[in-house]
């Protein structure tokens, strides 16, 4: 019988060991356990879009995090000047509309990037848009 202050059947542990630290998901693909982040697109994801998404000419040059430096929650997002909302995907509606794929004239968000139009020339929003406002477009 358990006595006062304790749970009954309840295993006391001092071995830092025996905690288990929260998983974090990947983004994109459900239930598998992300490896690594994004600092650029604030997103979670695993080891092969981890490789897909430094393979991508417009997300080669973003900032990943892994090991130590990996964040197991969602970091603060980086505070500009102008704050820039995202409209939601109408697929994935947890997900922001980043992308622009030219060759279909559709915009996406990071899961439709990786799953619908991975060999389609893309854009990343924010660059086409700072490219627009500084009168630098094609």
């Amino acid at each position: 019988m358990a006595e006062a202050n304790e749970v009954e059947g309840r295993k006391e542990s001092t071995n830092i060991d025996d905690v288990t630290a929260p998983v974090t998901y990947c983004n994109v693909c459900p239930g598998v356990k992300a490896t690594s982040f994004c600092k650029d697109c604030h997103e979670h994801m695993c080891n092969d879009c981890t490789s897909y998404h430094s393979r991508m000419t417009i997300t080669r040059n973003h900032t990943i995090l892994t090991g130590d430096t990996f964040p197991a929650v969602l970091p603060p997002r980086r505070q500009d000047k102008q704050t820039t909302t995202f409209e939601k995907c109408p697929d994935h509606p947890m997900e922001e509309i980043k992308f622009f794929c030219e060759e279909h004239d559709a915009f996406g968000c990071v899961a439709c990037n990786v799953l619908k139009h991975k060999h389609c020339s893309q854009s990343y929003i924010p660059d086409i848009a700072e490219d627009f406002k500084n009168g630098s477009t094609n």
